[in-house]
């Protein structure tokens, strides 16, 4: 009766299956994972090790971040990001403590980290700076190292590894603006319409938001051919519109998604008509382009434009 019981409980546990790499992670760190589409990479057949912060280093990280960045690190338009910050704490292979004290290895990301187990005051991680991508360093939870899974091991992390060069990026667009100085009188523009503003300091449009800025060169070219008579008739708020959209486009999103002369609808509900990534021809055969590259916030992208673009309708 006894071998029938384990015999039994042997077909049980094959059928139910051991816990995977995905099973074993924190909680707060489960939902991250899933929200970046990796659920089914830790639950897949390649052996791993996972760096795991525990739910307090994910509670850090979002209160470190503030409200605004949180909010948007789930989104979908930030699965890039997300998904980096995530992979920066995965080994692709399966190493135990003893393992991996003391040694430098390379992560999925292909960055260096080293590990040091025994011998320190405080066991640790952190990048090989000269060797890769610097990030931010976590201390070792030693009483949760090697925790087996059925694909891998999980080392637990008081800290989530951060790439240093996240670490400044604002928190919106409109930020973005504020932090360089070529965008003033597109700035005090802004600042002039409220709605125009909350819109581009939005973090809980889950979309996203693009904004499309003429720089202080722009405006000053536009402003050297109106009169003052023609600057009085121009409803600004609806040209600031016009320059701003509910989505995130980077320029590989516009060159994938929108690159065969396809129309953006703007905040003001007129469309712009693309060509290629970098150039833009407007409702009124206006035509204008990016310059430079691309800039980033947690809640969009900037393009700046060398051009003010005017929408077919200014009316006050």
């Amino acid at each position: 009766m006894l071998s029938r019981l384990l015999v039994f409980a042997t077909l049980l546990a094959a059928a139910v299956g051991s816990p995977t790499l995905f099973d074993r992670l924190p909680s707060s760190l489960r939902n991250l994972v899933s929200a970046a589409g990796l659920e089914d990479a830790l639950k897949s057949d390649v052996s791993w090790t996972v760096l795991a912060p525990t739910n307090g280093a994910v509670n850090d990280l979002t209160n470190a971040l503030g409200n605004e960045v949180s909010n948007t690190l789930t989104h979908p338009f930030n699965n890039d990001l997300l998904s980096y910050i995530l992979l920066q704490h995965v080994l692709p292979k399966e190493y135990t403590s003893a393992n991996i004290d003391g040694q430098k290895k390379t992560l999925l990301r292909g960055n260096k980290v080293r590990v040091y187990v025994d011998g320190e005051s405080e066991p640790f991680v952190r990048s090989s700076r000269k060797e890769g991508e610097a990030f931010s360093s976590a201390t070792l939870d030693l009483g949760n190292l090697n925790i087996e899974a059925s694909n891998g091991i999980v080392h637990y992390i008081n800290a989530v590894l951060l790439p240093k060069k996240l670490s400044p990026m604002p928190a919106t667009v409109y930020d973005m603006l504020s932090e360089k100085g070529e965008f003033t009188i597109l700035l005090s523009l802004i600042d002039s319409y409220n709605d125009v503003k909350s819109d581009l300091q939005s973090t809980t449009q889950e979309s996203g938001i693009t904004l499309f800025a003429p720089n202080d060169k722009a405006f000053n070219k536009l402003l050297g051919k109106l009169t003052d008579e023609e600057l009085a008739d121009i409803n600004l708020k609806k040209v600031l519109e016009y320059h701003y959209t509910d989505q995130a486009l980077s320029r590989e999103n516009i060159k994938r998604d929108f690159n065969n002369k396809e129309l953006i609808t703007m905040a003001n509900g007129e469309t712009v008509k693309t060509i290629g990534c970098i150039k833009f021809k407007t409702a009124t055969n206006q035509y204008t382009k990016t310059t430079a590259h691309q800039r980033r916030a947690w809640n969009g992208y900037v393009h700046v434009l060398k051009d003010v673009m005017i929408p077919a309708d200014t009316s006050k």
